[in-house]
């Protein structure tokens, strides 16, 4: 719910404005901008979809002001300077492995049928399976539950030995509730952690969840536009209205989780594609969904860049001696985030307005790399600053 607010924030300034309420007085997330405020002599603006935390110091007036943070929820999480158990942390990394496997899962539901080839259908159920087997000495009740529908949903047959998808995805999106809630519980188990850290965590998780849930909406129309060879005209006109719907929530969503693009440029692409649907151009609506499509994968890139970021800042700040194998990890890191920035050897972003990928985040990913592996040793400063820098574009 979006309500009003009167705040105090950097440099004297009293402002009223719209935002969301992550914690009352505490954290908000901004609905609408505010240009021109003035910090001395320098002007700074707040941007929808920044994150506005309260100090805890007070500034030289004794007053208790809302920092901005207008690279949104990993810049606010940076500037906390605390960070989850490892333990936890690498759990944490586990189940949304097995969410990305889930959600995988999900959307060959929608294509796997009885004429799938033998080699598709069993790299569903191995892959299915793995979640199931990566659960199986789990006493948390989520994950038992999560295990157990993983299980159930692995064979892509019934019982009477007929490939039957549709009552599979059933369990899968059982399975993929319970990790949610499994993800969700953990934020809550380390009360001496900061309740403002916390905060911003379960604020991330959300936008997350919200994010999978809208991507696999827009990979389901492109699923029925491929498995159609005549698409009803009744038919299309319906799949019309669902994507508008869809396209009203990316709008009402003031925190985009990590894009610049974010969902409001998403919600016009498939506003596009709404229409296209109506007018019977289905070519052109496949085009402007599957652009929607690589601009929630370009997320997916952007997440891991912004994890990689925290880990170097970690690094930086410890002054911690890598070991060879450490900079070999950040080697293959850098080389899966220009794998999931590319699809059929081209950069995700193809035929966007301003394309990103190539000119702005492969260089300085490059120049990650080349920090790391400096002949005068690892050189933290420089990795950091160009993982910091590589992910802002995206």
């Amino acid at each position: 719910m979006r309500v009003s607010r009167t705040l105090l924030v950097k440099g004297e300034n009293v402002i009223q404005i719209l935002v969301k309420v992550v914690r009352e007085h505490v954290m908000y997330v901004v609905c609408e901008p505010r240009l021109g405020l003035k910090n001395g002599k320098k002007k700074f603006d707040i941007q929808k979809g920044a994150v506005l935390v309260r100090n805890v110091r007070s500034d030289a007036d004794g007053c208790e002001y809302y920092m901005v943070f207008n690279g949104g929820i990993y810049d606010a999480l940076s500037s906390q300077g605390l960070h989850a158990p490892d333990g936890m942390y690498r759990d944490c990394l586990k189940v949304v492995a097995f969410q990305s496997s889930i959600d995988w899962a999900i959307r060959q539901s929608w294509v796997l049928g009885s004429r799938s080839s033998t080699e598709d259908l069993n790299e569903y159920a191995r892959r299915v399976a793995s979640v199931a087997k990566g659960l199986a000495r789990s006493s948390d009740e989520h994950k038992v539950e999560a295990q157990a529908e993983a299980l159930l949903g692995s064979d892509p047959h019934d019982r009477l030995g007929r490939v039957n998808m549709p009552a599979r995805e059933g369990y899968l999106w059982s399975a993929k509730r319970e990790l949610d809630e499994r993800i969700r519980t953990d934020r809550h188990i380390q009360p001496c952690m900061s309740a403002r850290y916390w905060a911003l965590i379960e604020l991330a998780d959300s936008a997350w969840v919200l994010k999978g849930n809208l991507e696999n909406a827009v990979l389901e129309q492109m699923a029925y536009l491929d498995s159609e060879l005549t698409v009803a005209t009744r038919t299309a006109i319906a799949r019309a209205g669902r994507l508008l719907a869809v396209a009203a929530t990316l709008r009402s969503v003031s925190l985009a989780p990590y894009s610049r693009r974010g969902f409001p440029r998403n919600a016009d692409d498939l506003d596009e594609a709404a229409k296209a649907l109506r007018e019977g151009r289905y070519a052109d609506a496949r085009e402007s969904l599957d652009k929607c499509r690589r601009a929630f994968k370009m997320m997916d890139a952007r997440r891991k860049l912004e994890e990689m970021r925290s880990t170097a800042s970690r690094v930086w700040k410890a002054r911690a001696v890598l070991r060879k194998a450490d900079i070999a990890n950040l080697d293959a890191d850098i080389n899966v985030v220009i794998a999931m920035l590319h699809e059929d050897g081209k950069p995700l972003d193809r035929g966007f307005k301003n394309p990103v990928i190539v000119p702005k985040v492969l260089p300085q990913l490059e120049a990650a790399r080349a920090a790391a592996r400096s002949a005068e040793g690892y050189q933290a400063k420089k990795v950091y600053k160009a993982l910091k820098a590589a992910p802002i574009p995206l």
